[in-house]
């Protein structure tokens, strides 16, 4: 597995691996599961953040129990069906177009069960970071004033018309408070969130997360 904030470094890596497997007697490997773009300093981290919606999963269980509302029941299937299919992608080898086929549904589908996910992981970190510089309030009201956004968001039977134009308002929410406080010649803010990205290394494993992290 790899991320790296560079589209391009993201490229290459896959073109390496790829390469590689050119060799006869080496089966063709599908990496775009593995190899992810974003900033890895930014982003949740674990599935409580998200549960919780707040990046301190004990103030965001005081705050949700008294005036948000229950994330993790949506948060929670959604995450294990991603796992489920991104565990299936990788079962088998791939021996022929239809096996990449086969892995790219997978991945897409996966991707698909996630996506309003990463909409509202992002609306977490950017309301952290855009209230970063003032009291603990700001972050609650600005969690607060979010959440029937999300509520509605989220909801597994709504209408994909309904639900479409709800995630990419709270999408374009997202950019906004991430891109306050931002220094102008610095690179845009691209939350990597890991616990979505590689669902199956950090949710339901006796020891989440890598067994090793090797960086430049």
């Amino acid at each position: 597995h790899g991320v790296d904030r560079n589209p391009m470094a993201a490229e290459m890596a896959k073109l390496s691996l790829w390469l590689v497997t050119l060799a006869k007697d080496r089966p063709f490997s599908f990496v775009d599961h593995a190899l992810r773009v974003g900033d890895s300093l930014l982003g949740i981290t674990s599935l409580a953040q998200l549960e919780y919606l707040h990046l301190d999963p004990v103030k965001g269980a005081a705050l949700n129990g008294s005036t948000l509302f229950d994330p993790a029941a949506v948060v929670t299937p959604l995450v294990h069906e991603a796992v489920r299919k991104r565990r299936e992608l990788e079962s088998f080898l791939v021996l022929d177009v239809s096996d990449a086929e086969t892995k790219r549904r997978l991945f897409e589908e996966a991707r698909s069960e996630l996506g309003r996910l990463m909409v509202v992981g992002n609306i977490v970190v950017g309301a952290t970071l855009s209230t970063a510089t003032e009291s603990n309030d700001a972050l609650e009201r600005r969690l607060i004033s979010v959440a029937p956004e999300i509520r509605a968001a989220l909801e597994p039977d709504r209408a994909a018309n309904d639900q479409t134009p709800r995630i990419e308002d709270l999408r374009l929410k997202a950019d906004y408070w991430l891109d306050e406080g931002r220094p102008s010649m610095a690179p845009d803010r691209q939350c990597l969130h890991w616990v979505l990205e590689f669902p199956e290394i950090f949710v339901d494993r006796d020891r989440p997360g890598f067994d090793a992290v090797v960086g430049n």
